[in-house]
C-alpha cells in the first residue's frame, strides 16, 4: 500500500519517463495500478505491440473487469492502421473483444475510423463469423449494421447469402425477417464448425493445436449452450460441437494440448465429462504422453476422472501407463496407479516385459524397492531373451533388491546364466544357479 502511494506521488514526467522503458505487460500493469495516467500516454505507449500478445488493446479485452474507460481511452490514442494490429493467432482487438463478449468494447472499436471489420484470423474466421459462432445475435447486429462489412467474405456454406439478406433486411427496417435471418445465420453457422475440409481437422482441433485457450473457451461453451438447448428441446439430438473430434492422424484436441503442453487448455478439456479421456492420438492413450513429458498434476487430473479413465490402457507397443511411469522412475504416479483396482502390476508387454521390469533395466531404485515391499516380484517372470527380474538385479549389483526376491527351487530364475560362458563352461551350471538361490 505504501509503496503504491508514493508511486502516485511521482512527478508525470517521471511516471512517463518510467512508461518508456516498459514492455507491454508493464505497460498493462501500470495503468491498471494508475489509470489516472493513461490519457498521458502518448500514442507510441498504447501501440506498442508484442507478437505473441498484440496490443493493450488486446490485454485490456481479455481481462475480466477491466474498466470501460481505460479501453477507449486505449482506443482514442491508437491512430490509424495500427488499430488492426494482430496478436500470435492473428487475431484483432475486434476479434479478441468478440470472443470475451465485450459488447461495449466491440461498440468502441467499430466507431475507430480505421478499423477492419473484415480482417480473419489465422483460421480464416472474420469477426462476423466469429461472432455467429459466439451467437451473439447482438454483436452481429452491430456488425452487420457497419458500413465496411463483407458479407460474402468465406463463411460457413450458405453463410453468405444469410448475411447478405440479413444485413438489407436490417437497413430496410424488416426486424421480423431481419432476426430470423439472423437466427439462420447463427444456426448455419454451428452446424458447421465441426466441418475438417475448411480447417484440416475441426476448429477445436487447430485450437487445441495451437495453444489457443481463447478459442477453445468459446468453443466449449457454445458446447455448454448446445447441451442446454438439446436438453430442453429434444433430448436425443446429438450436440454441434464434437470435442472429441480425431483429425486425419486420429488425434484429438485433447492429445493435441497434451503432447505440446498447453496448461490452459488441458485444464479445459479433462474436467469435462463429455471430453473421452481415453482416445488414442500419437499411439498412444493421453495417461500415457502424460506420463511420458513427467508431467504429475496432468496426470492426477486425469486419474480425478475415476472409473471414466482405462488407467491400463495399451499403446502401440502392448505397453500400460504403469510400466511407463515404472520406467520413468516417477514414483508419486506409480504409487497413485497402484491404488486402483483396475491397474494389473504384473502385465507384461510385447516384449514380456512387467513394470517392475522396466524399472529395474532402468535402475530407478525407488520404483522397484516400492514394487518389491508390495510383493509384486514374480520369481518366474522372463523378457524374450530368456532374462528374469533378478538377472537384471544382480547385474545392476542391487543386492537389497535380491534380498526382497522370492526363493524357489526352480532353476528358471538362473536361466541367464546360459548367455555367461563362465557359468556354461562349469558342469555343475545347475547346481550352482540352485545354490545361489536356495542358500
Amino acid at each position: 500500500m505504501h509503496a503504491c502511494k508514493s508511486l502516485q506521488d511521482l512527478p508525470m514526467d517521471i511516471l512517463l519517463s518510467v512508461a518508456d522503458n516498459l514492455d507491454l505487460q508493464g505497460l498493462f500493469t501500470l495503468i491498471h495500478t494508475l489509470p489516472h495516467l493513461a490519457p498521458y500516454l502518448s500514442t507510441a505507449h498504447m501501440s506498442t505491440q508484442e507478437i505473441d500478445r498484440g496490443t493493450i488493446l488486446h490485454l485490456l479485452a481479455e481481462e475480466h473487469g477491466t474498466r470501460i474507460d481505460l479501453f477507449e481511452t486505449a482506443v482514442r490514442k491508437i491512430q490509424g492502421p495500427q488499430i488492426n494490429a494482430q496478436d500470435t493467432y492473428r487475431r484483432t482487438a475486434l476479434s479478441t473483444a468478440i470472443c470475451f463478449y465485450k459488447i461495449s468494447m466491440v461498440g468502441m472499436l467499430l466507431q475507430h475510423p480505421n478499423i477492419d471489420v473484415n480482417r480473419p484470423d489465422k483460421y480464416g474466421i472474420p469477426p462476423l463469423q466469429l461472432a455467429a459462432i459466439m451467437g451473439s445475435t447482438y454483436i452481429i447486429s452491430m456488425l452487420l449494421d457497419h458500413d465496411s462489412i463483407d458479407t460474402s467474405l468465406p463463411l460457413v456454406p450458405g453463410g453468405q447469402a444469410l448475411a447478405t439478406a440479413a444485413r438489407q433486411a436490417l437497413k430496410a427496417g424488416q426486424k421480423d425477417q431481419y432476426h430470423a435471418l439472423l437466427e439462420g445465420l447463427v444456426t448455419q453457422t454451428r452446424l458447421h464448425v465441426d466441418d475438417r475440409n475448411n480447417f484440416n481437422g475441426t476448429l477445436l482441433s487447430k485450437a487445441a493445436e495451437a495453444g489457443d485457450a481463447t478459442m477453445v473457451s468459446v468453443l466449449l461453451m457454445m458446447r455448454d449452450d448446445d447441451l442446454a438447448s438439446s436438453s430442453r428441446t429434444n433430448p436425443t439430438r446429438r450436440p454441434l460441437i464434437n470435442v472429441n473430434a480425431e483429425t486425419h492422424s486420429s488425434s484429438t484436441p485433447l492429445t493435441y494440448a497434451l503432447i505440446l503442453n498447453h496448461k490452459a487448455i488441458i485444464q479445459q478439456l479433462i474436467p469435462r465429462p463429455d471430453v473421452d479421456v481415453n482416445l488414442q492420438g500419437f499411439c498412444r492413450p493421453p495417461l500415457t504422453l502424460v506420463i511420458l513429458q513427467g508431467d504429475t498434476d496432468t496426470a492426477k487430473l486425469l486419474l480425478a476422472r475415476g472409473a471414466d479413465l482405462k488407467a491400463d490402457a495399451l499403446d502401440f507397443a502392448g505397453r500400460t501407463p504403469l510400466s511407463y511411469a515404472a520406467e520413468c522412475g516417477h514414483t508419486e504416479i506409480v504409487r497413485l496407479l497402484l491404488e486402483r483396482s483396475d491397474v494389473d502390476p504384473h502385465r507384461v508387454d510385447s516384449e514380456r516385459l512387467s513394470p517392475l521390469l522396466h524399472a529395474i533395466a532402468a535402475d530407478k531404485s525407488d520404483v522397484v524397492m516400492m514394487l518389491l515391499c508390495r510383493g509384486d516380484a514374480v520369481c518366474c517372470s522372463f523378457d524374450l531373451v530368456l532374462h528374469s527380474p533378478a538377472i537384471y538385479c544382480a547385474m545392476l549389483e542391487h543386492p537389497e533388491w535380491l534380498a526382497l526376491w522370492p526363493r524357489c527351487d526352480c532353476l528358471g530364475c538362473g536361466y541367464y546364466h546360459l548367455n555367461d560362458p563362465a557359468y556354461v563352461s562349469r558342469p555343475d551350471w545347475k547346481q550352482y544357479v540352485r545354490d545361489y538361490y536356495l542358500k
